[in-house]
């Protein structure tokens, strides 16, 4: 005899850990979306990790330590050069931001990456894509 519970049926996917800045919304694709490990606890950090922190915080307003910029805090000799190398490849190129972020979200949903597609999908409105 086989039973089901309806409790079971209507369960929402748990939603991502959100990072504690004000100005982050996030916005699931996917009702399969699955937050990942999201990086060492504030309390936890050394004094170079809370520096990094605030660094990559002041540099995404909108995302803050969302995608790999929370795991990255774990290893700082990681963290620091990664978050240089995404600043300059995403600010300093010759693409505006709404072309950066259509690139980003074309990329994720072709590789079917929900969680960057997730991520970036409220950058890309806000750089005036119409997604």
């Amino acid at each position: 005899m086989t039973s089901t519970n309806d409790d079971d049926t209507n369960q929402q996917p748990p939603q991502p850990p959100q990072p504690n800045n004000q100005n982050y919304h996030h916005e699931p694709t996917s009702p399969h979306f699955q937050p990942r490990y999201t990086g060492p606890s504030p309390s936890s950090l050394t004094s170079e990790q809370q520096t990094l922190r605030q660094s990559i915080l002041t540099s995404r307003p909108h995302t803050g330590l969302s995608g790999p910029f929370g795991p990255w805090l774990a290893i700082p000799s990681i963290a620091r050069p990664s978050q240089e190398l995404g600043r300059v490849v995403r600010y300093e190129t010759s693409l505006s931001m709404r072309e950066s972020e259509l690139v980003i979200l074309l990329t994720g949903a072709k590789f079917k990456s929900e969680a960057e597609f997730d991520i970036h999908v409220g950058e890309a409105r806000r750089a005036g894509a119409g997604v």
